[in-house]
């Protein structure tokens, strides 16, 4: 006969895993509304109620408007949702967050500094965690991925901004299950995915349009061990080798990972 047991071992053992009374973190919840606004928004997109979205309407110039306003709605209900989840300090939610002020910075030219700056912010604070997509967003958008700036701040700007997002590689994604999440910036292993939404000048509601660039947590790898690579080419090629074949390994195809592998390979063989 089988023996259950005791539940003070049951407790005991979940206690040890950290599984036992797993509390919402803050910001989760509002983060997780966010989402739900934002696809209602996406639902909504469905039906072609913008002007030159390339989805054929067949709602009348009233109705149309309203769906309009709709959207309008929406979208504030969304940033306003976020930016909760965001003040809450919740990962995702600054992440997401990040992404509308990289927006606004994009789109205009009065508030560029401050929204990028903002952005950034938001993204040095989710270095601190376990979300390697903030890492990596942090590194390619506010570092200059130039270790031969001039500027003695850029350098140590972009250094740290490595050694960050190294150490979030090195550690398991605590948000794994938030993704896939939407691409930041222009990811270099993905070229060939990139789509003309992310191009400065295009209103916010296109950054949420109907397909936008997704990266699951391996394409965020591959795309931060490219960046690695990158940055470590001329200082460190040998370790710059191991970070390209990481980054292949893990799905990396962009024409940056092709040419960054022919001149480490050329420099091997001199």
């Amino acid at each position: 006969m089988d023996r259950a047991l005791p539940a003070w071992l049951l407790l005991g053992l979940c206690l040890l895993a950290g599984r036992c009374f797993a509390e919402p973190e803050l910001g989760q919840a509002e983060y997780e509304t966010a989402i739900a606004t934002r696809d209602a928004f996406t639902e909504l997109m469905k039906l072609g109620v913008l002007p030159d979205d390339g989805v054929q309407s067949k709602l009348t110039p009233r109705e149309t408007l309203k769906k309009r306003r709709e959207l309008n709605d929406l979208l504030e209900k969304y940033e306003l949702e976020l930016e909760v989840s965001a003040d809450l300090g919740f990962p995702p939610g600054l992440f997401a967050h990040a992404h509308i002020d990289r927006l606004k910075a994009a789109t205009d030219a009065w508030i560029r500094v401050s929204a990028r700056a903002k952005a950034c912010d938001q993204l040095y604070k989710i270095t601190k965690t376990n979300l390697l997509a903030g890492s990596l967003a942090f590194a390619a958008y506010c570092s200059r991925l130039d270790p031969d700036s001039p500027s003695p701040t850029d350098a140590e700007q972009t250094a740290m901004a490595m050694r960050a997002l190294l150490a979030s590689l090195q550690k398991p994604d605590q948000y794994s299950s938030y993704y896939p999440l939407q691409a930041f910036d222009h990811p270099q292993c993905f070229d060939l995915r990139m789509t003309d939404m992310y191009k400065e000048g295009n209103a916010m509601h296109d950054d949420m349009a109907l397909h936008p660039l997704l990266l699951t947590l391996e394409d965020t790898q591959a795309e931060a061990y490219l960046q690695l690579a990158l940055y470590e080419a001329t200082s460190d090629p040998a370790t710059a080798r191991q970070h390209l074949a990481q980054a292949g390994a893990k799905g990396c195809v962009g024409q940056a990972f092709v040419d960054l592998q022919a001149q480490l390979n050329g420099s091997a063989a001199r």
